[in-house]
């Protein structure tokens, strides 16, 4: 492949189900020490039509506001403002020749990074079922950064991608076999480009070769999902056909009984919609404590005396737990469990009681570094919080989706 041409950037996208975050690279820079960063920025999104914002430029202060952002819209809006104004990162917008989009559901088709045009974002519309908080949100800011950045690629980078490699003991589920076979349901997986990147990390971190090793990567924030991942290829995951299923997250129950699906409907209490709602958005954290899907805020509640709220970090602390456990025999041994992602990166209780429960696995982390993780990782200083006789290495990684995306859209530009 050629050379890159000069001032060639690309400006990454990376929705998700409460924020959207993006980053402003150089094409040039990737594997460099600071990865050619030049912007970053975040949107939060809360209640009541507002939003907290978020703008980086390297080697500037950082600018923090509240938006009035009623919809994604409004939010992506917002965040490309940021990069083109005159005094932005950009000298001129068509420096920008790549928009890498975080696009959470590739069905079955759609496994590789992709340049997006009317036909795969038609294809993309008919998976919006299958990842309701996400896949539109996705797709809309495909559409506006088309008429934004008129002269770019716009590429998208499937977080189903990565549990392609996935077996099929492991994508069927024990229904009819003609749900697979006609029909295309399976276990797809997401968080894909987290978990992929993360293991590299990992490997990196820890001096070896990611093709002989066995990780459970845990990527938990709002969302949450597990992988396991053999020899540097994933070969089970905890979300199924749709992100809702497997852990109990901040708004989503996670897996849950089917009969009860069934029953609540059959009752007539809940159409198929109102109760997709629920378990989406009602769920999880936020329906057993009643207070928050943001574990910070219910963790506090705990410790002020709430008794939902300390039910709702045991219940969450325990789906964790076991899952991890149950995904040991697949690998047939563990090297190391990394954990990443909001919660994950942030959350050292969490951390500390999940790997409590996993001490049968030779699972064991020192105190201090434990808590000490959270602030070097948040400068971006990965760590190993083991102690010296554990037999599984735990790893604190900071996650960099947009920066994974970023290098997936490389190839595109030579």
């Amino acid at each position: 492949m050629g050379a890159l041409k000069e001032n060639v950037k690309i400006f990454v996208i990376n929705a998700g189900s409460s924020s959207i975050k993006s980053q402003l690279l150089d094409a040039s820079r990737l594997f460099d020490k600071d990865n050619g960063l030049l912007w970053h920025g975040q949107v939060n999104f809360h209640d009541g039509g507002q939003a907290d914002f978020t703008s980086s430029p390297t080697g500037q202060a950082d600018k923090h506001f509240t938006v009035a952002a009623t919809d994604a819209e409004s939010g992506y809006r917002k965040l490309f403002s940021e990069i083109i104004q005159s005094d932005g990162p950009l000298a001129s917008i068509d420096e920008i020749k790549a928009v890498g989009h975080r696009v959470v559901h590739g069905g079955d088709k759609y496994h590789s990074p992709t340049v997006v045009d009317d036909l795969v974002l038609s294809d993309l519309a008919g998976y919006i079922t299958l990842a309701p908080t996400h896949e539109e949100a996705n797709i809309r800011g495909i559409q506006i950064a088309r008429t934004v950045f008129t002269e770019a690629m716009q590429i998208a980078v499937f977080d189903t991608g990565f549990h392609h490699t996935m077996p099929e003991s492991s994508v069927v589920f024990a229904g009819p076999y003609s749900w697979f076979e006609e029909d295309k349901i399976r276990r797809f997986g997401f968080h894909g480009v987290s978990h992929r990147y993360c293991s590299h990390q990992a490997a990196i971190l820890l001096k070896r070769d990611l093709k002989d090793m066995r990780l459970i990567t845990c990527h938990i924030g709002n969302g949450g999902s597990l992988c396991a991942i053999k020899d540097g290829a994933s070969i089970m995951t905890t979300m199924g056909y749709t992100p809702l299923d497997g852990l109990v997250m901040g708004n989503r129950s996670g897996a849950i009984d089917p009969g009860l699906i069934v029953d609540l409907i059959d009752t007539g209490k809940y159409t198929a919609k109102s109760l997709s709602n629920v378990l989406n958005n009602e769920s999880g954290l936020k329906g057993i404590s009643g207070i928050s899907n943001d574990m910070r805020q219910v963790l506090e509640a705990s410790q002020n005396g709430s008794r939902r709220a300390s039910l709702a970090v045991e219940i969450y602390v325990n789906s964790l737990a076991s899952n991890i456990a149950a995904l040991v025999p697949r690998l047939g041994r563990l090297d190391a469990l990394v954990f990443t992602g909001g919660i994950g990166e942030n959350c050292a209780p969490v951390r500390e009681a999940v790997c409590a429960q996993l001490g049968f696995l030779g699972c064991f982390i020192d105190e201090k570094s434990n808590n000490d993780a959270s602030e070097k990782v948040r400068s971006g200083v990965h760590q190993d919080i083991s102690t010296e006789i554990a037999q599984v290495r735990t790893l604190v990684v900071k996650t960099n989706e947009e920066l994974a995306i970023a290098r997936d859209c490389l190839p595109f530009l030579k």
